[in-house]
């Protein structure tokens, strides 16, 4: 499914999942490099940064959005989807695997 096609509810849930799980590698070398031009900030991923605070052109501190918050807000949004009656991933996924072992196990009727 392309961006655009995603529902708002869709991209909150990946923002949350990119909080959660993101890496947060590009922050790490932002804050150890001494001479980062403008051009490579720009590509790097800083989605977890909820603040940065510098001193003479070097980024001294960097704080990130709370992990565990992100955590809890999609449990909270599954539960919600539960509540729905919208099957979530992980059921969907068990009542597939549940129905492909239920046939494999089931004799054939034309069976001789």
């Amino acid at each position: 499914m392309e961006e655009s096609e995603k529902t708002l509810r869709d991209q909150v849930i990946d923002g949350y999942k990119k909080l959660a799980f993101g890496s947060i590698s590009d922050c790490i070398r932002a804050m150890c490099s001494e001479n980062m031009s403008d051009e490579e900030l720009m590509h790097m991923d800083l989605f977890n940064v909820s603040q940065v605070k510098g001193q003479n052109g070097r980024i001294i501190e960097m704080k990130f959005f709370d992990r565990m918050k992100a955590l809890e807000k999609l449990e909270t949004t599954e539960s919600e989807q539960e509540k729905k009656g919208e099957p979530s991933f992980y059921k969907a996924l068990r009542e597939g695997v549940e129905a492909l072992q239920k046939n494999n196990v089931e004799p054939e009727s034309d069976a001789v």
